[in-house]
Formats: structure tokens, sequence, C-alpha cells
């Protein structure tokens, strides 16, 4: 719908708001896939992998804006199955 209304604005002059809002909106359904496929995969189903997926989002958002954070990590995590039938 987005697409068909830009072209209605290239006309008028204001596509770059429509343009601005596909941007925003692919992205959105593109991280939300990402996150879908990464929790199905089964390779993923171990307690470091979701550490390792915490760790990464964390840093994708603190980081950027100068914010210290840590984890605090205790006993074996590594290849620890995480039974989805909790």
């Amino acid at each position: 719908m987005i697409s068909r209304m830009n072209s209605q604005d290239a006309l008028n002059g204001s596509a770059s708001t429509s343009f601005a809002q596909i941007e925003d909106h692919s992205g959105k359904m593109l991280s939300q896939m990402v996150d879908i496929i990464w929790s199905i995969n089964p390779g993923n189903d171990t307690l470091d992998e979701i550490v390792l997926h915490m760790k990464e989002f964390a840093a994708d958002i603190l980081e950027p804006k100068n914010i210290d954070y840590y984890f605090h990590e205790s006993g074996n995590v590594k290849n620890q199955k995480i039974d989805a039938g909790i």
C-alpha cells in the first residue's frame, strides 16, 4: 500500500516520507524474521547459544548509547540443552 501511495506522492513531491516508512517497516519485518528463524533453529537450543544471543542483542542496543553493561554467568552453560516442552 505504501509503495502504491508513493507513486502518487512522487507526483506531489512528498515521496521521501513514504520511502522512509517503507524502509522502517521493511527493517522491522526483517528483524522479526531473523529472530523467528534463529528461534526455530535446533542448533540454538543450548543455554550457551541463548546467552550469546542475549549478549549480541544487548550490545546492539546499549553500545551505541555508550551504556556500560555486563553479563554474569554461573555454572556451566556449554552444551546445556534447553527443553522446549518446559
